[in-house]
């Protein structure tokens, strides 16, 4: 997700935010993308088996779920799908921009700084995730996780998709 928001952050820096926040179809197409793959994730959540504790790890490696490529494309993907962060920081960056020093070592302290600070968040959530497991030693608790998660994933992609334009 790191490596997601910093280029992110790169093409905000580039006018993509500056675009998203003008064309109405830009920031759509986007959008709608951002629900549908909200969506995907949270009906995949939903229907996704449930292993005892015991066997989690091992039927985690057995399917190639946990593989690092695979946990990274899926970070990736869900930090490009949300159009609202090229848009924040599209509107966050100028506020901290000296229009009378090179513009490139500036973008690049603000987008080092955002990186920092959302990988210790990340940190915060897998640690929390962490803990959490620990307490899931039944199938059902962690059935019931998936499908919390499975309900608000989806939730989300409704909220984004009634979401009006600002």
């Amino acid at each position: 997700m790191c490596v997601a928001l910093a280029v992110m952050a790169a093409l905000s820096a580039f006018g993509l935010g500056a675009l998203l926040s003008t064309s109405v179809l830009a920031f759509e197409i986007v959008r709608w993308a951002g629900v549908a793959y909200l969506t995907w994730l949270g009906i995949a959540a939903w229907r996704a088996p449930v292993e005892p504790a015991g066997n989690r790890d091992a039927a985690a490696s057995a399917t190639g779920e946990g593989s690092a490529a695979r946990l990274f494309l899926r970070g990736a993907l869900v930090a490009f799908s949300n159009p609202k962060a090229l848009v924040f920081m599209g509107a966050l960056f100028p506020q901290f921009i000296d229009a009378g020093a090179p513009l490139a070592p500036q973008l690049s302290a603000l987008v080092a700084t955002m990186v920092v600070i959302e990988f210790g968040w990340i940190m915060a959530y897998a640690t929390g995730g962490d803990r959490l497991a620990a307490k899931l030693t039944t199938v059902s608790a962690a059935k019931s996780l998936n499908r919390l998660t499975g309900g608000l994933m989806i939730g989300a992609g409704g909220l984004l998709a009634l979401a009006r334009r600002v």
